[in-house]
C-alpha cells in the first residue's frame, strides 16, 4: 500500500465446494494468520482469523474467515477501555495460510 492504513477488520472467503468439477476435492485452510509491517521486512503478527460458521456463506460454497482488530480490553471505566483499543497501522499485510493435513487411506 502506498500509505499507512489502520486495519480494523479483515474477512476472507475460500471456495469449499466445487460445483463444476465433481471429481475434485476442495481443501480449505485450517488456519490463517495475518501479519503487518511498516517497512515490508519486519512483520509482526496481528492475529489469527476465526472461521465464521454461517449457512449463508456455506450455501454459496464459500468458507469465510474473519479477524476483528477492534477489540476492547475489559475495564471498569469506559475511558480506559477506549484507550485500550490497539491501533494497527501498517503499510504491508502478509496473509499466512496453513493448509490442512490430508491423508488418503
Amino acid at each position: 500500500m502506498a500509505k499507512t492504513v489502520e486495519v480494523r477488520s479483515i474477512k476472507i472467503g475460500f471456495p469449499c465446494a466445487s460445483f463444476e468439477y465433481t471429481d475434485k476435492i476442495v481443501v480449505s485452510p485450517s488456519a490463517i494468520l495475518i501479519e503487518g509491517s511498516n517497512d515490508g521486512k519486519n512483520f509482526q503478527p496481528l492475529g489469527e482469523m476465526t472461521y465464521i460458521d454461517d449457512d449463508g456463506y456455506l450455501c454459496n460454497g464459500v468458507k469465510v474467515f474473519a479477524l476483528n482488530l477492534q477489540k476492547v480490553k475489559k475495564s471498569s471505566k469506559i475511558d480506559e477501555a477506549i484507550k485500550g483499543i490497539l491501533m494497527h497501522r501498517v503499510k504491508y499485510l502478509k496473509i499466512v495460510v496453513k493448509r490442512p493435513l490430508v491423508s488418503f487411506v
